[in-house]
């Protein structure tokens, strides 16, 4: 138990200190499509060292390097979503990489569980190989959004970094407007500016409290099925499932986010809130009665329901925030944007939670007991239910809840002019 928490440390740890570089190198290549393939190249060797080491400190370093390769993969992968997607569809799509990440999460686990009782390592890695060719090969067939707009002959069009930019000036041979977008974004560090927004915080908040929630279940679930309800290995794995199901609703989600300029704010302090009741109820789970073990999938499927919700909002509001930041501060990023520095810092918090989250329900269960644990989570789940009614797309206080920023304004606009050619 001591080596297996030391290496998922070990992970962890890398991945937090390693995720606000990534995304910085991230924004000043020229392509998002190499840093992925470097991370995916690291994310091969090291599962190979992992398969392959013979003593514990190759283990540990083979943890670290996976650590230093998911932070590049999230960094630029998350980046170049946005960039191709846009604002506007955002967040149909990150349900889908919330989808995945989840089912990575819980399914990893078990299918390693089940594949090492027929297959041994050979098996169990033999998958993760599997995984990561398919996904290399999926890399390599990327065409980036700037690359196309390229291949098309339109050099003035934004690549990526930026959802907009400002057209070129000159004036008796002074600097381009990139150039002075460069200049300007050195006076404030782009990763100053991004770490002074309310908003990022608030969604970096959102995405740990889910990583804290997801992990400390991960940490303390299976050995208590296995105590409580007699349950196997398999059986200990299998049990994620009720949690794992109401991801596959993400992309709908994601959908609901994308109808409003607040709909994230109103789904992801919902999806807090759903989730504290049932963490209190989950102190009633004591014995292995057939009721306790139907009470406790039904428990575990509404918290899953409440996380996979909170999930998608936070994601969206990274990138709607430096968005906004650039559209308010024109150059305040540079010509290059910081979109992946933002998705760093956001693997930053998932990261940390991933830390926190086993070591706060396993150091509570051990001292004071499952029921002390099941309502001290409801009480973060609820904590961060009000910071993102009240904080997540701004202050509550202050927002306009319009279906789309700038949306009613562009309306408004459209009739006047139509107004006008009747009159005229």
């Amino acid at each position: 138990q001591l080596w297996t928490s030391v290496l998922l440390g070990v992970y962890g740890g890398a991945m937090f200190v390693a995720s606000p570089i990534c995304g910085y190198l991230a924004d000043r290549s020229k392509s998002r499509q190499l840093p992925l393939l470097f991370g995916l190249l690291a994310m091969a060797c090291s599962t190979i060292m992992l398969h392959l080491g013979a003593t514990i400190w190759i283990l540990i370093l083979a943890r670290f390097f996976q650590g230093l390769a998911a932070a590049v993969l999230y960094s630029a992968g998350l980046a170049l979503l946005y960039d191709s997607v846009g604002k506007d569809r955002i967040g149909e799509a990150m349900g889908y990489i919330t989808l995945a990440i989840t089912a990575g999460t819980f399914m990893g686990p078990s299918l390693g569980g089940i594949l090492y009782n027929f297959g041994k390592e050979a098996a169990t890695f033999g998958l993760a190989y599997g995984i990561i060719g398919i996904d290399l090969v999926l890399r390599l067939l990327v065409v980036e959004k700037g690359s196309a707009k390229s291949n098309e002959g339109d050099a003035n069009e934004p690549g990526y970094g930026t959802m907009s930019a400002a057209p070129a000036e000159s004036n008796n041979g002074s600097d381009t407007s990139t150039e002075a977008e460069d200049r300007h974004s050195k006076v404030t560090s782009p990763t100053l500016r991004l770490l002074k927004s309310p908003r990022l915080w608030t969604a970096f908040i959102g995405w740990f409290t889910v990583a804290v929630l997801l992990a400390a279940f991960d940490s303390v679930v299976p050995l208590f099925v296995q105590t409580t309800f007699n349950y196997s290995t398999a059986g200990a794995g299998l049990i994620f499932i009720p949690l794992f199901l109401p991801n596959f609703g993400s992309p709908f989600y994601g959908r609901i986010v994308d109808t409003s300029n607040q709909a994230g704010r109103l789904v992801a302090a919902s999806g807090f809130t759903l989730c504290l009741p049932f963490f209190v109820l989950l102190r009633l789970i004591n014995d292995s009665s057939t009721k306790s073990q139907i009470l406790f999938c039904v428990f575990l499927f509404l918290i899953g329901l409440g996380l996979a919700v909170c999930g998608v909002p936070t994601m969206v509001e990274v990138g709607r925030a430096v968005t906004d930041i650039e559209e308010k501060n024109p150059g305040a990023f540079g010509s290059r944007g910081a979109t992946a520095r933002a998705y760093g810092l956001y693997n930053c918090a998932f990261a940390a939670g991933q830390l926190i989250g086993p070591l706060w329900a396993g150091g509570v269960k051990t001292t004071l007991g499952w029921a002390t644990m099941t309502w001290t989570l409801g009480l973060v789940s609820a904590v961060a239910g009000i910071i993102m009614g009240l904080f997540l797309g701004g202050w509550v206080g202050t927002v306009d809840w319009r279906r789309r920023q700038g949306e009613a304004e562009t309306g408004q606009q459209v009739q006047e002019q139509e107004h006008q050619r009747l009159l005229s």
